[in-house]
């Protein structure tokens, strides 16, 4: 038998943000942000997206920006594929 064990998270100081969800985000502030970020890598900057939208020309550029309330921001990189019916 597997036993795991789950930490419980105590919610009593967490703090509950609100936050906006931006298409089409900004390539400059895109890469500002991943030039900011210690752990971010090639493979998540607008470079990279372009280059692969490129080379499989039935995806394009989905990235979405997160703007919270505490004033932080983060960018999702993501790629959506083009259905044709």
């Amino acid at each position: 038998m597997l036993s795991v064990d789950i930490p419980t998270m105590d919610t009593r100081d967490t703090e509950i943000l609100d936050f906006a969800v931006t298409d089409n985000v900004d390539h400059a502030e895109w890469q500002e942000i991943a030039d900011n970020c210690s752990y971010a890598t090639f493979f998540q900057t607008p470079s990279w997206y372009a280059a692969f939208q490129k080379t499989v020309s039935s995806l394009r550029i989905a990235t979405k920006r997160f703007s919270f309330s505490d004033g932080k921001t983060a960018v999702l990189p993501l790629m959506a594929q083009s259905t044709s019916k």
